[in-house]
């Protein structure tokens, strides 16, 4: 785990007509937020009971991305949003990701207090992810 961070993510989405082959949507986003910590595992097994991803060190986590690199099963995530109870946002097949991306100052309140990954499919599954807040 790192402390006092810069969290930053990019992401592209480009949508292309299948026929004609024309850019329809052509879009970047970038966001970089000062934090407090980050942590990325590469390589977690999952099994079928509730898998607590980690515990916030300085405060809640703020920026949360999870990815199902399991080759035939799937993932649930689970975020506590500060304040609230667990919630499903997302049942990950394989290659499926999740990325929420928030500022650590200026919200209130925001954040999640927990992040869970449960195994709906099969005995086990491989996820990586990336805390920070």
């Amino acid at each position: 785990m790192a402390l006092n961070t810069t969290n930053a993510v990019t992401l592209n989405i480009i949508t292309t007509e299948d026929t004609t082959g024309a850019v329809e949507v052509n879009r970047s986003v970038s966001l970089s937020y000062d934090s407090n910590f980050a942590q990325f595992i590469s390589y977690l097994k999952v099994l079928t009971t509730n898998a607590d991803l980690g515990t916030p060190v300085t405060g809640p986590f703020f920026q949360v991305y999870v990815k199902n690199n399991d080759p035939s099963n799937q993932v649930q995530i689970l975020l506590q949003p500060t304040g609230d109870a667990n919630v499903i946002v997302a049942n990950l097949n394989p290659q499926d990701f999740i990325c929420m991306w928030q500022k650590t100052s200026g919200n209130s309140p925001a954040g999640y207090t927990a992040v869970t990954a449960v195994c709906i499919s099969g005995s086990s599954c491989l996820i990586e992810y990336f805390l920070g807040g």
